[in-house]
């Protein structure tokens, strides 16, 4: 039997740990501003941030393979707790990329333990509808985050609230230690999709096909709502303050929690690869007319167009992914493609902010449009182990 009780603490503790995180993290490029960084500056630092999330997964997918899925999904959030601490902590932009890095560092390491820990947690047929109710959970959080932020921010400053992530972190930790069951070990034999058992290791062709989709997925996600460029368009080209900003993240995440779990349950039946290329598609597009279109209606509906399409991606992106290789060898394989893909998308801050400074604020987002082309491209080299 699967431990299928992982799902809804999982979800809990997304749910939780990332409110509390996004009270403040879609404030971030202001704050480092605040302390002092130049645009340049802030583009190097979610540089490294990528670089950094990007090089511990394969470190932790290793770990999560030998030791288990649930240590690797538990320890590592103790560290978060710490980085968040000396980011609250910081007085000046130097001390806050510390943090900032240890932070990646940390949530990275447990991200493929995380990842494998609930794909083995239902059976394989069901799996694009688990990961669809965690980023359900993930998106209410989403919104909840940074509009509870707009109001904690009139009473409270940025580092009050990184010491509230603290407080929460160390909760979250103490349940996840407490209720998440092992799954190492435990699964039966898979077949994925209801065809042909999951390979224990990947063949080559595999796994170039998921270098080039993750890595063009990652530089997408970088030059959108992974990089400072939306916050930054927000405030310098728009007038949004700190608290109009964490309202626009509210309202195209409160939208995003109703595609969720309809994305999930739709690549379960029409392809993960079909709903990863539209979703990806529809990112991009959203955030250029939000982009390009006069501060009103139109260009807001185009914001949340894209917001609500990025859980679509992720849980496809995740579904494809796992479902590539049996469950031993599945941490490894995701931590590896983790790290790959995630060193090939890091540079994507760095040349966002060049672009941005060569060729206007919109640029980035141009730069995302064409990435959202090149990986509909590549999600369309069709494999057999993926339907539709």
């Amino acid at each position: 039997m699967t431990p299928r009780r992982n799902v809804p603490v999982l979800m809990a503790t997304v749910a939780a740990m990332l409110a509390a995180r996004l009270t403040w993290g879609r404030l971030l490029p202001t704050y480092y501003a605040t302390l002092g960084a130049t645009e340049r500056q802030i583009g190097t630092a979610f540089t490294l941030f990528s670089a950094a999330f990007a090089l511990f997964q394969l470190l932790g997918g290793l770990l999560a393979d030998r030791i288990g899925r649930k240590p690797v999904a538990v320890l590592p959030i103790f560290g978060v707790v710490v980085s968040v601490a000396w980011m609250a902590r910081a007085r000046d932009w130097q001390a806050l990329l510390v943090g900032h890095v240890a932070l990646a560092v940390f949530a990275s390491a447990q991200s493929p333990g995380f990842t494998a820990l609930l794909a083995e947690s239902v059976p394989p047929e069901e799996r694009g509808r688990a990961f669809g109710a965690v980023s359900l959970a993930a998106r209410i959080a989403n919104a909840a985050g940074p509009a509870l932020g707009a109001w904690l921010l009139a009473f409270y400053s940025l580092p009050t609230l990184l010491w509230i992530t603290v407080a929460v972190g160390i909760v979250v930790s103490l349940v996840r230690l407490l209720l998440l069951q092992e799954t190492l070990h435990r699964v039966p034999p898979e077949v994925p999709d209801g065809r042909q058992p999951a390979p224990p290791s990947p063949s080559r062709s595999v796994f170039l096909y998921f270098l080039l989709v993750g890595g063009l997925y990652t530089v997408l996600f970088n030059l959108l709502f992974g990089g400072p460029f939306v916050a930054l368009h927000a405030r310098q080209a728009m007038g949004l303050d700190d608290r109009g900003l964490n309202l626009l993240f509210a309202l195209g995440d409160g939208v995003a929690i109703l595609s969720a779990p309809l994305a999930g349950w739709l690549g379960d039946r029409v392809g993960h690869r079909r709903m990863m290329a539209v979703a990806g598609g529809a990112m991009g597009l959203g955030v250029l007319g939000w982009a390009l279109l006069p501060p009103g209606p139109l260009g807001t509906l185009c914001f949340v167009l894209a917001a609500a399409s990025g859980p679509a991606a992720s849980i496809a992106y995740s579904a494809l992914l796992t479902s590539a290789v049996g469950s031993a060898r599945r941490g490894a394989f995701v931590g590896l493609m983790g790290t790959l893909t995630g060193l090939l998308g890091s540079p994507a801050g760095r040349i966002g902010a060049e672009l941005r400074a060569w060729a206007g604020p919109a640029a980035p987002f141009w730069a995302g449009l064409a990435t959202a082309g090149a990986l509909a491209l590549a999600l369309s080299l069709k494999r057999r182990s993926d339907r539709g």
